[in-house]
């Protein structure tokens, strides 16, 4: 049998309740899958990647020719 959990929640802590079984038959070439009828449980506070106004000011500094990622850098730090 192989166990999946949800990955979204932190590896030590409380986990979430969401997972998904695979049992493999010996006697044949099936797959079981049983799967947990319970809802998510955590609460993703972590926010991943660039925010969206911050990638949007990207985006018109790659539009204006500015490509280089120090200089990308530079001009947000002047917009601050």
């Amino acid at each position: 049998m192989v166990y999946y959990r949800c990955n979204k929640a932190k590896l030590r802590g409380p986990q979430c309740s969401v997972s998904i079984y695979l049992l493999y038959h010996a006697d044949h070439d099936k797959v079981t899958i049983y799967k947990t009828e319970a809802e998510h449980d955590h609460h993703v506070d972590k926010v991943r990647g660039i925010d969206e106004n911050v990638n949007k000011c990207i985006e018109e500094l790659y539009n204006d020719g500015i490509i280089k990622p120090k200089q990308i850098i530079r001009a947000l730090q002047a917009r601050k």
